[in-house]
């Protein structure tokens, strides 16, 4: 023995909670689709509960409506972030953070 600790050891994995496809991405159309059928509902019922506790907050609005307006907001806006920050020729591997930080300078 090493005197390393396994996963196992340290409590288990803290993504442990997950489901199998979001945690072993093997199939990623599958796991897209469970993180939006997870992300999805979970940020509608936020959204409500923030509407019960400040009813006075101003509401976002939108020059949109119906299924173009879900469409744009919960489709076309996060592929084009992610094209975005593929495309940037500045852009590498790993944690965003590190990329962030250029927008907010010292």
């Amino acid at each position: 023995m090493t005197g390393e600790l396994s996963a196992g050891d340290r409590g288990g994995n803290l993504l442990s909670f997950l489901p199998r496809p979001i945690r072993e991405p093997r199939q990623p159309l599958l796991a897209l689709a469970v993180a939006w059928l997870l992300t999805y509902p979970i940020s509608i019922a936020l959204a409500g509960v923030v509407s019960l506790v400040i009813p006075d907050a101003p509401q976002p609005h939108f020059d949109m409506s119906g299924l173009k307006a879900l469409f744009l907001l919960v489709v076309f806006a996060p592929v084009a972030a992610h094209l975005g920050e593929a495309l940037d020729s500045e852009a590498t591997p790993g944690p965003i953070a590190p990329r962030l930080e250029r927008f907010w300078p010292r």
